[in-house]
Protein backbone atom coordinates (compact mmCIF):
# COMPACT_ATOMS: atom_id res chain seq x y z
CA UNK A 1 0.00 0.00 0.00
CA UNK A 2 0.96 3.62 -0.58
CA UNK A 3 -0.50 6.71 1.05
CA UNK A 4 0.59 9.87 -0.74
CA UNK A 5 -0.23 13.54 -0.05
CA UNK A 6 -2.09 15.38 -2.82
CA UNK A 7 -0.22 18.49 -3.98
CA UNK A 8 2.32 18.61 -1.18
CA UNK A 9 4.79 20.69 -3.20
CA UNK A 10 2.20 23.42 -3.64
CA UNK A 11 1.06 23.12 0.00
CA UNK A 12 4.58 23.54 1.36
CA UNK A 13 5.88 26.12 -1.16
CA UNK A 14 5.08 29.08 1.10
CA UNK A 15 6.07 27.40 4.37
CA UNK A 16 9.35 27.95 6.19
CA UNK A 17 11.75 25.03 6.59
CA UNK A 18 10.56 24.57 10.18
CA UNK A 19 6.88 24.66 9.15
CA UNK A 20 7.54 22.22 6.30
CA UNK A 21 9.25 19.82 8.70
CA UNK A 22 6.34 20.09 11.14
CA UNK A 23 3.81 19.58 8.28
CA UNK A 24 5.45 16.35 7.10
CA UNK A 25 6.11 15.16 10.63
CA UNK A 26 2.46 15.51 11.63
CA UNK A 27 1.22 13.73 8.51
CA UNK A 28 3.81 10.93 8.37
CA UNK A 29 3.73 10.17 12.10
CA UNK A 30 -0.07 10.27 12.31
CA UNK A 31 -0.49 8.05 9.24
CA UNK A 32 2.18 5.62 10.48
CA UNK A 33 0.47 5.39 13.88
CA UNK A 34 -2.88 4.59 12.24
CA UNK A 35 -1.26 1.96 10.03
CA UNK A 36 0.59 0.20 12.87
CA UNK A 37 -2.44 0.34 15.19
CA UNK A 38 -4.35 -1.53 12.46
CA UNK A 39 -1.79 -4.31 11.96
CA UNK A 40 0.11 -2.79 9.04
CA UNK A 41 3.88 -2.58 8.80
CA UNK A 42 5.36 0.73 7.66
CA UNK A 43 8.39 0.06 5.48
CA UNK A 44 9.54 3.63 4.82
CA UNK A 45 8.55 7.12 3.91
CA UNK A 46 9.29 8.25 0.38
CA UNK A 47 9.11 12.02 0.41
CA UNK A 48 5.49 12.78 1.24
CA UNK A 49 4.33 9.15 0.98
CA UNK A 50 4.43 6.03 3.13
CA UNK A 51 4.95 2.50 1.82
CA UNK A 52 3.37 -0.16 4.01
CA UNK A 53 2.18 -3.76 3.87
CA UNK A 54 0.21 -6.37 5.76
CA UNK A 55 1.77 -9.63 6.94
CA UNK A 56 0.10 -12.96 6.25
CA UNK A 57 -1.42 -11.88 2.93
CA UNK A 58 0.47 -14.72 1.24
CA UNK A 59 -2.36 -17.13 2.08
CA UNK A 60 -5.95 -17.57 0.98
CA UNK A 61 -7.28 -16.50 4.40
CA UNK A 62 -9.57 -13.46 4.24
CA UNK A 63 -8.68 -12.04 7.67
CA UNK A 64 -5.36 -10.37 6.69
CA UNK A 65 -7.08 -8.81 3.66
CA UNK A 66 -9.99 -7.68 5.81
CA UNK A 67 -7.49 -6.04 8.19
CA UNK A 68 -5.84 -4.28 5.25
CA UNK A 69 -9.18 -2.91 4.00
CA UNK A 70 -10.15 -1.80 7.52
CA UNK A 71 -6.80 -0.06 7.99
CA UNK A 72 -7.06 1.85 4.71
CA UNK A 73 -10.54 3.08 5.67
CA UNK A 74 -9.28 4.07 9.14
CA UNK A 75 -6.49 6.00 7.42
CA UNK A 76 -9.04 7.90 5.36
CA UNK A 77 -11.02 8.65 8.55
CA UNK A 78 -7.81 9.81 10.29
CA UNK A 79 -7.67 12.79 7.93
CA UNK A 80 -9.96 14.77 10.28
CA UNK A 81 -7.59 14.21 13.22
CA UNK A 82 -4.51 14.94 11.10
CA UNK A 83 -6.04 18.17 9.81
CA UNK A 84 -6.97 19.30 13.34
CA UNK A 85 -3.32 18.81 14.35
CA UNK A 86 -2.14 20.73 11.28
CA UNK A 87 -4.58 23.59 11.85
CA UNK A 88 -3.51 23.81 15.51
CA UNK A 89 0.00 24.54 14.20
CA UNK A 90 -1.39 27.03 11.62
CA UNK A 91 -0.42 24.67 8.79
CA UNK A 92 -2.45 23.83 5.67
CA UNK A 93 -4.92 20.95 5.67
CA UNK A 94 -3.95 17.78 3.86
CA UNK A 95 -5.66 15.39 1.45
CA UNK A 96 -4.14 12.12 0.34
CA UNK A 97 -4.62 9.12 -1.91
CA UNK A 98 -4.23 5.48 -0.95
CA UNK A 99 -3.41 2.68 -3.37
CA UNK A 100 -2.98 -1.04 -2.78
CA UNK A 101 -1.88 -4.02 -4.84
CA UNK A 102 -1.45 -7.74 -4.28
CA UNK A 103 1.47 -9.69 -5.66
CA UNK A 104 5.01 -10.86 -5.09
CA UNK A 105 7.58 -8.49 -3.65
CA UNK A 106 11.31 -8.78 -3.17
CA UNK A 107 12.72 -8.25 0.30
CA UNK A 108 15.96 -6.42 0.96
CA UNK A 109 17.39 -6.82 4.43
CA UNK A 110 18.59 -3.41 5.57
CA UNK A 111 21.38 -3.50 8.13
CA UNK A 112 20.48 -0.08 9.53
CA UNK A 113 16.75 -0.76 9.99
CA UNK A 114 14.56 -3.10 11.99
CA UNK A 115 12.15 -3.23 9.02
CA UNK A 116 13.16 -4.94 5.78
CA UNK A 117 12.64 -2.99 2.56
CA UNK A 118 10.34 -4.32 -0.15
CA UNK A 119 10.56 -3.67 -3.88
CA UNK A 120 9.61 -5.08 -7.26
CA UNK A 121 6.92 -4.67 -9.88
CA UNK A 122 4.05 -4.97 -7.36
CA UNK A 123 5.45 -2.04 -5.36
CA UNK A 124 6.17 -0.02 -8.52
CA UNK A 125 2.69 -0.58 -9.91
CA UNK A 126 1.10 0.29 -6.58
CA UNK A 127 2.85 3.66 -6.63
CA UNK A 128 1.80 4.25 -10.26
CA UNK A 129 -1.93 3.60 -9.71
CA UNK A 130 -1.97 5.97 -6.73
CA UNK A 131 -2.65 8.91 -9.06
CA UNK A 132 -5.87 7.19 -10.22
CA UNK A 133 -7.42 7.66 -6.77
CA UNK A 134 -9.41 10.79 -6.08
CA UNK A 135 -8.28 12.68 -2.98
CA UNK A 136 -9.13 10.83 0.26
CA UNK A 137 -10.02 7.57 -1.44
CA UNK A 138 -8.54 4.10 -1.91
CA UNK A 139 -7.88 2.38 -5.23
CA UNK A 140 -6.79 -1.23 -5.64
CA UNK A 141 -5.43 -3.27 -8.50
CA UNK A 142 -7.25 -6.20 -10.02
CA UNK A 143 -5.14 -8.87 -8.28
CA UNK A 144 -6.12 -7.43 -4.89
CA UNK A 145 -9.72 -6.96 -6.01
CA UNK A 146 -9.88 -10.71 -6.68
CA UNK A 147 -8.80 -11.34 -3.07
CA UNK A 148 -11.14 -8.83 -1.38
CA UNK A 149 -14.27 -8.63 -3.56
CA UNK A 150 -16.24 -10.93 -1.25
CA UNK A 151 -15.37 -9.12 1.98
CA UNK A 152 -18.57 -7.70 3.43
CA UNK A 153 -19.02 -3.97 3.94
CA UNK A 154 -17.27 -2.62 0.85
CA UNK A 155 -18.28 -1.50 -2.62
CA UNK A 156 -16.00 -1.66 -5.64
CA UNK A 157 -16.24 0.48 -8.76
CA UNK A 158 -13.96 -0.03 -11.73
CA UNK A 159 -12.40 3.37 -12.44
CA UNK A 160 -9.75 2.61 -15.03
CA UNK A 161 -7.57 0.13 -16.80
CA UNK A 162 -3.86 0.43 -16.16
CA UNK A 163 -1.44 -0.61 -18.87
CA UNK A 164 2.10 -1.61 -17.99
CA UNK A 165 2.89 -2.73 -21.56
CA UNK A 166 1.00 -4.22 -24.50
CA UNK A 167 0.54 -7.62 -22.86
CA UNK A 168 0.09 -6.46 -19.30
CA UNK A 169 -3.09 -4.56 -18.47
CA UNK A 170 -5.37 -4.72 -15.44
CA UNK A 171 -8.40 -3.02 -13.93
CA UNK A 172 -8.20 -0.53 -11.08
CA UNK A 173 -11.08 -0.26 -8.60
CA UNK A 174 -12.24 2.50 -6.26
CA UNK A 175 -13.11 1.07 -2.83
CA UNK A 176 -15.70 2.59 -0.54
CA UNK A 177 -17.46 1.45 2.59
CA UNK A 178 -21.07 0.45 2.16
CA UNK A 179 -23.46 2.79 3.88
CA UNK A 180 -26.07 0.91 5.89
Amino acid sequence: CFVDIVGSTKLTAKLSDMETSKFYSIFLNSAATTITQNHGVVVKNIGDALLYYFPKTDSDELEPFSEMMHCCMKLIEARQTINRALLAEKLPEVSYRISAMFGPVRVAIVATSAIDDIFGSTVNTCSKINSLARPNTLVIGESLYQKVKDIKGYEFEKVSDYTIDTGNRFAVYLVSQKSD
